[in-house]
């Protein structure tokens, strides 16, 4: 299996292959705390990964509840923490240069790239200067990605390639406002006709998508 990572500062970027109905099979880049993933200290407290400014991070919940979906199946072997842990152990650790151009190759042979399938790609200095190197090179392969972040307010390093998390709509102004697109998630009983593309049509993928580049236009979603 392609598994591999590179240290960052205090984290690392690590890159696999995986997928989903909403997003199609795809690379996935996880930002994972350097001193690595304990599952019960995250289930309880959050992941150093995620910023307050999320405020899912510490919305965890019983199984298969919650806000955030790596929590959603937290236990053992299961759900999103459980196969993050099992490819952080078993991946191969290598340069940025290395991982920079071992991930850039994956994405072009998949043709998708999902940036923050864990953590937020722009939660440190370190971790969003990488981000940014990567996707400035899909961008400029033409090869489709998304990517979310909660710390634009602090940090700019990804604007016009990342978009915006925001929960209503005085915040989407707010990162308009401030250069950013944003990716806003709107309740669940709404009554919002423009939504996400792929949470609306049966079937299409993230993969086929490529709307959240940070550079395309705002995106609304129903809470799931």
């Amino acid at each position: 299996m392609l598994e591999f990572k590179t240290l960052v500062g205090n984290h690392y970027l690590m890159t696999r292959i995986r997928g989903n109905s909403k997003t199609g099979e795809a690379v996935m880049v996880s930002v994972i705390p350097a001193a690595g993933l304990d599952l019960e200290t995250i289930r309880n407290q959050g992941s150093s990964s995620c910023p307050d400014t999320c405020p899912n991070k510490h919305a965890f919940g019983k199984r298969k509840t919650g806000s955030c979906y790596t929590y959603k199946r937290p236990g053992g072997s299961q759900g999103v923490l459980g196969g993050l842990l099992k490819a952080y152990e078993s991946s191969e650790t290598i340069t940025m240069d290395a991982w920079l151009e071992k991930t850039t190759a994956a994405a072009v042979l998949f043709g998708f790239l999902r940036a923050g399938e864990y953590g937020d790609p722009a939660i440190t200095p370190e971790v969003a200067a990488g981000s940014k190197a990567l996707l400035k090179n899909l961008k400029d392969l033409g090869v489709k990605y998304t990517c979310y972040t909660h710390v634009w307010r602090e940090n700019e390093t990804l604007k016009g390639l990342a978009m915006a998390s925001v929960e209503s709509p005085e915040m989407t102004e707010e990162a308009n406002a401030a250069g950013w697109l944003s990716f806003e998630v709107v309740p669940r009983n709404s009554t919002e006709k423009k939504l996400c593309p792929a949470q609306q049509v049966k079937g299409f993928t993230c993969a086929q998508c490529g709307l959240c580049d940070g550079s395309s236009k705002n995106v609304k979603i129903k809470f799931h």
